[in-house]
């Protein structure tokens, strides 16, 4: 009998880029890092540990552990730029999350990509 868990899981790795003209959002992690808890939480998230390291002279990045998986956002302000990663392993609703995230940032513009990862269509060593 193997040691792994046999069940079937398709985890969703949701990326977003936004580009943004709040420059508090750009350069202050504190109301950033509660706009993603807030999108994850209401998307059916539960938020686990959260770290978040400032750059300098300006910029941060921001991780919430999920028990699902995790989420976390980076900001480039001299590129209005705020990337966010959203990774579940369990069920969350990406619509909401989404629709949470676009209206706390308010993007003029965006790209949104979606993907399955995991081990669906790869084949793994046999052990």
């Amino acid at each position: 009998m193997s040691k792994f868990s046999t069940a079937s899981v398709t985890p969703i790795h949701l990326l977003i880029d936004f580009v943004i003209d709040d420059e508090e959002l750009l350069l202050d992690p504190e109301p950033a890092i509660r706009h993603l808890r807030e999108s994850v939480v209401a998307g059916g998230a539960t938020v686990l540990q959260q770290h978040t390291h400032q750059f300098e002279p300006r910029g941060y990045s921001a991780i919430l552990i999920l028990a699902q998986s995790h989420a976390s956002i980076h900001t480039w302000p001299e590129d209005r730029l705020v990337s966010i990663d959203v990774f579940a392993c369990g069920p969350i609703n990406i619509d909401t999350i989404l629709g949470s995230l676009r209206g706390a940032f308010r993007p003029t513009s965006e790209r949104i990509e979606q993907r399955e990862r995991g081990v669906v269509g790869l084949v793994a060593p046999k052990a």
